[in-house]
């Protein structure tokens, strides 16, 4: 009877060290996990960003060859350099329309995200 005692406890000690690494081992993966999201998301933002740069620079250039055309008197080239940068700025347009909706859709998404995990938390202490 006493060895069997002495199993029980033994037992339960090993098992409550296994579930203490298992747990902390759960956090570290965790909090990896969301330095992994943070890097992603500043990534995607760093993309975006070189995006609007390269826009920027080719409408800037476009606008600068236009100019070219007027002062050499090509203007029907200058009018469809003219056309081709209003439907460049259009899709450009609608690009940071489609972004600001998406952005607002993901905010709505990480707060409840962030609710849940929070109550998540909360449970498990």
């Amino acid at each position: 009877m006493i060895i069997y005692c002495i199993f029980i406890c033994i037992n339960s000690a090993v098992l409550f060290f296994i579930y203490a690494l298992i747990s902390r081992w759960i956090k570290t993966t965790e909090k990896k996990i969301g330095d992994l999201e943070h890097i992603v998301r500043s990534t995607d933002e760093y993309i975006k960003y070189n995006k609007h740069i390269a826009d920027v620079v080719y409408l800037n250039y476009l606008d600068g060859l236009q100019r070219i055309f007027i002062a050499r008197e090509r203007f029907e080239d200058a009018e469809k350099l003219k056309k081709i940068i209003a439907i460049y700025e259009y899709k450009i347009f609608c690009e940071m329309k489609e972004n600001a909706n998406r952005q607002t859709s993901n905010m709505w998404e990480e707060d409840l995200d962030r609710m849940w995990y929070q109550h998540k938390n909360k449970q498990k202490d």
